[in-house]
C-alpha cells in the first residue's frame, strides 16, 4: 500500500468516527450545549401558540433570537418536539450548505471544483465548530438562508446580463 492509500483510509476512518460521534449527540436526550433546552422551549412555545418575545415594557427578555429556526422546528416537529428532532433540523440545514453550493456551481464549473467549493464552505475555522452542526440553535438557519440568498441574487444578476 502506498502513502496515498493510507491517507485516504485514515481520512475515511476519521469521517466515520466524526459521523458516529455526531449521531450519538443527535440521540442524546439532554442538553449538550447550555442553551439547547432554551431553544427547544422557544420552539415548543411557538408550537403551543405562546409568545417567545415579551412586550418591551415588561422588562424581561425571553428570547433575543429571530424566530426562523424555532418556527421551523415548531411547524415540523409539533407541540412535543424533542431535542433529537431539533438537532436533526440543525444537522439537515448544515448539511444542505455544501449540497447547495455543489448543485449551484456544478453548472458553472466542473464537478471537481464544485466539490472543492462545497467541502471548503463547510469546513469551520475551528475544530469545536464541527459540533455546531447538531446544536439546537439558530446558528444553522442563518448560514443556510444567507448562502441561499447570495446564490439566488447571483443567479438573478447573471440572468439579467
Amino acid at each position: 500500500m502506498n502513502s496515498d492509500q493510507h491517507y485516504i483510509q485514515t481520512l475515511i476512518v476519521c469521517i466515520f468516527y466524526y459521523l458516529d460521534y455526531i449521531s450519538q449527540i443527535l440521540r442524546f436526550s439532554y442538553d449538550w450545549e447550555p442553551t439547547d433546552g432554551d431553544h427547544l422551549n422557544f420552539a415548543r412555545r411557538i408550537a403551543n401558540g405562546l409568545p417567545i418575545y415579551w412586550p418591551l415594557n415588561s422588562g424581561e427578555i425571553l428570547s433575543i433570537y429571530n424566530p426562523l429556526y424555532h418556527g421551523l422546528v415548531a411547524i415540523i416537529g409539533g407541540k412535543y418536539v424533542s431535542l433529537s428532532f431539533a438537532r436533526s433540523i440543525s444537522f439537515i440545514l448544515w448539511a444542505a450548505i455544501p449540497v447547495t453550493v455543489f448543485l449551484y456551481y456544478k453548472k458553472k464549473w466542473n464537478y471537481f471544483l464544485a466539490i472543492i467549493a462545497a467541502v471548503f464552505i463547510w469546513l469551520p475555522p475551528a475544530q469545536g465548530m464541527l459540533l455546531e452542526v447538531v446544536q439546537v440553535s439558530p446558528n444553522s438557519t442563518m448560514p443556510f438562508f444567507f448562502l441561499s440568498t447570495l446564490l439566488l441574487l447571483e443567479s438573478c444578476t447573471n440572468s439579467k446580463r
